[in-house]
C-alpha cells in the first residue's frame, strides 16, 4: 500500500500521530489476513526507523498500540487454516511434471531450474550466463537478497532446457543486461525494480497464467512456492546442512562459524532426490534438447546416518 494514498502528500512525517497509524492498520487489515498483515506492518515500521537512521527525522516515530502486528499464535492459526483449505503451499511432483509439459521457453528452463535449484524469480532474473557450467553440470551463483554462495549440481533435463534457451535468447537492450542468461523479447531482465521501489515481476505473472490456463493455480501457490517444494522434498533426505546451502539460507548456529565446505556428494544426493520425486520412474517429462552425460539417479534411495558429526549416506540401487 502506498502511505501517501493514506496519509496524503501534503503530509509532514513529524505530524504523524498513533491514532494515523491505528486507522492505516485498520484499512489494512480489511484486505490482508494475519499472514500479509504482519508484514505489511513490519514494512511500514521499516520505512520509518531507515528515515530516523538516516537522519532524515530528528525522533523515532511513535506508532502506538494500536499499530502492533498480530501475535505469532495467530499468524500460525491464520497458516494452518489456509492449508487446511486450500492444501500444501507446494506443487506436488504430477503436478510439476504437468507444467514442465505445458510450458514454453524461457519459462521451462526457468521451471526447470527452480525446481532443480530452488531459485526464486529474482535468482533467475539476475543469473548470469557464467555461472552456469552446462559441460560439467555445476551452477555458482550468490543468492541475490542473502549472499550466500551456492554450488548446485544440474540435472540433465535442466541443462538440456538451458540449452534449447540459449539460441533464443533476445540480444540485451542495456548493454549491462547482455550477461545475464533470462532476458524479456524486449531484451530486458525479467524482474525489475522502480524507483519508487515497486517491482515488476514477469516470471511470477507468466506462470500464473500458466497454472492457471491448466487449471492448477491455488490461494498463495505461485512460482515461489517451487522453492517450498524443494525444501519439503530435499529434507528428506535428512541432510538439512547440505539443503539450506542449495537454499541460500544464512548458516545459522556455532557449527556454521567452523564449516569450511560442504561435499559435492552430499549436494548430488539432495538434488538427485528431488530428481527421484519428480520423475520416479526414470523419465524427464519429455524435456526437448541435447541430455548431458550427468549420470541417471536411481529413484531406488535408502538413506542411513552413521554417527551425529557424519554426513547422511545415501545408497543408490539399480533400478
Amino acid at each position: 500500500m502506498n502511505l501517501i494514498s493514506v496519509f496524503g502528500n501534503q503530509r509532514t512525517v513529524t505530524d504523524l500521530t498513533p491514532n494515523d497509524f491505528r486507522k492505516l492498520r485498520a484499512k489494512l487489515a480489511k484486505t490482508r489476513g494475519a499472514i500479509a498483515l504482519r508484514t505489511a506492518l513490519q514494512r511500514v515500521r521499516s520505512i520509518f526507523k531507515f528515515a530516523f537512521d538516516a537522519g532524515l527525522i530528528l525522533a523515532p516515530i511513535r506508532f502506538g498500540q494500536a499499530f502492533a502486528k498480530p501475535k505469532l499464535e495467530m499468524v500460525r492459526r491464520a497458516k494452518e487454516a489456509h492449508k487446511s483449505e486450500h492444501g500444501l503451499r507446494m506443487f506436488e511432483s504430477a503436478d510439476l511434471r504437468k507444467i514442465l509439459a505445458e510450458a514454453k521457453q524461457p519459462l521451462k528452463a526457468m521451471v526447470l531450474l527452480a525446481a532443480n535449484c530452488a531459485f526464486g524469480q529474482t535468482d533467475l532474473a539476475n543469473l548470469p550466463t557464467r555461472s552456469v557450467d552446462l559441460d560439467a553440470g555445476w551452477l555458482d551463483f550468490v543468492r541475490v537478497k542473502t549472499a550466500v554462495p551456492r554450488r548446485i549440481p544440474l540435472w540433465p533435463e535442466t541443462v538440456a532446457a538451458i540449452r534449447e534457451w540459449l539460441p533464443m535468447r533476445p540480444k540485451a537492450k542495456v548493454s549491462a543486461d547482455s550477461k545475464l542468461l533470462y532476458l524479456t523479447v524486449r531484451g530486458a531482465p525479467w524482474v525489475t525494480v522502480s524507483n519508487l521501489g515497486t517491482t515488476k515481476d514477469a516470471i511470477g505473472q507468466g506462470f500464473l497464467r500458466l497454472i492457471r490456463r491448466i487449471d492448477l493455480k491455488r490461494s498463495r501457490r505461485g512460482f515461489y512456492a517451487l522453492r517450498n517444494g524443494f525444501e519439503t522434498v530435499g529434507g528428506e533426505i535428512l541432510d538439512q546442512v547440505a539443503v539450506d546451502s542449495i537454499m541460500g539460507h544464512v548458516p545459522q548456529g556455532m557449527s556454521a562459524a567452523y564449516r569450511e565446505r560442504i561435499g559435492d556428494d552430499r549436494l548430488r544426493r539432495v538434488v538427485g532426490f528431488v530428481h527421484g520425486w519428480l520423475w520416479p520412474d526414470g523419465t524427464d517429462g519429455d524435456v526437448s534438447g541435447p541430455k548431458s552425460s550427468s549420470p541417471k539417479i536411481s529413484n531406488s534411495v535408502e538413506v542411513t546416518t552413521n554417527s551425529d558429526d557424519e554426513a547422511p549416506a545415501l545408497k543408490l540401487f539399480a533400478g
